[in-house]
């Protein structure tokens, strides 16, 4: 797993979900235009993972080449791997494998859901998004939430300290910069060592490889099209939030929200003693964040 990106993807959704209570015109979930028309990102992979990273940028697609090594309990596994994201679609690429997966991008789904929305819906929406900013990373172990803003590279960037993690992105331009700090033994140390904008992408860093199978993973993406929808569903409640965090985000990644659809447990959903459980097959919230969490690995490689 890319540790590093699923702690940037994190990060990401805290500062993208923190101010769009006040973006009443614009969808929260589109991903705006970069303030430039291509990048280059070249990076230095330390900590567990060791090699290099170079991240290009056309308009709003983009493709992450690693070349790396991950090391863990005395285990070294070879990562060469591309990453190509649009707006439509999202292609993992394993080239030690020669195959790759490809699903639609779960943030485009939530933004298909929340234009579903009426205006009063789409506003509760921001409302608890924001809310849910705040609280997204507070949930994980160690995740007490702290932003604040500074510079690298000559850019200007949104610092976030949370989970043990501190991460440097380019403030509008979602561009991570650098990433360190350790998540139980994983060490992270991810550093752009080069920032080019404006200017010319090799005509293959979007491109499949020749001899690399790509298949659709139907499982992944209707995964993906149903945490879309429980999200928006989710967040347009004026209750959200109310009954605990955990509950909240159970449902949120699939956990059944109860008669009332307010995050409450659905009935059976707890034992007599109070333990966990189950009904007819239903995941609980540990459950489904889990379930989600593995969703969330897949947008990001393995």
């Amino acid at each position: 797993m890319k540790l590093n990106k699923i702690v940037a993807f994190f990060a990401f959704m805290t500062l993208a979900l923190l101010p769009v209570a006040a973006n009443a015109a614009k969808n929260p979930f589109v991903m705006p235009d970069p303030p430039f028309d291509t990048a280059k990102v070249q990076y230095k992979l330390g900590g567990a993972q060791k090699g290099a990273e170079v991240l290009y940028i056309d308009g709003k697609k983009r493709a992450t080449h690693t070349d790396a090594s991950m090391s863990m309990f005395g285990m070294s596994t070879a990562q060469k791997t591309i990453v190509i994201t649009t707006p439509d679609k999202i292609v993992n690429i394993d080239l030690e494998k020669g195959e790759g997966t490809e699903t639609g991008n779960m943030l485009t789904y939530m933004a298909q859901e929340y234009d579903k929305l009426s205006a009063a819906e789409q506003a509760t929406v921001r409302k608890n998004a924001e809310k849910m900013g705040r609280n997204l990373m507070g949930m994980m172990p160690g995740g007490q939430i702290k932003t604040s803003k500074g510079t690298l590279m000559g850019k200007p960037v949104d610092i976030v300290s949370a989970m043990g993690i501190t991460t440097y992105s380019w403030s509008g331009a979602d561009v991570m910069l650098k990433t360190q700090g350790s998540l139980g033994p994983m060490q992270v140390d991810t550093q752009a060592v080069s920032l080019e904008t404006n200017v010319a992408i090799p005509a293959d860093a979007f491109a499949i490889p020749a001899g690399v199978k790509v298949t659709f993973d139907q499982q992944a993406d209707d995964m993906q099209r149903t945490m879309a929808k429980n999200w928006i569903n989710n967040l347009k409640d004026p209750n959200f939030g109310k009954n605990g965090g955990n509950a909240g985000m159970g449902a949120m990644f699939g956990a059944p929200t109860g008669q009332q659809g307010h995050g409450q447990p659905a009935p059976g959903a707890y034992g007599s003693s109070g333990e966990h459980g189950e009904q007819q097959g239903e995941p609980g919230a540990d459950e489904a964040m889990e379930q989600g969490m593995k969703v969330l690995q897949g947008l990001f490689g393995n």
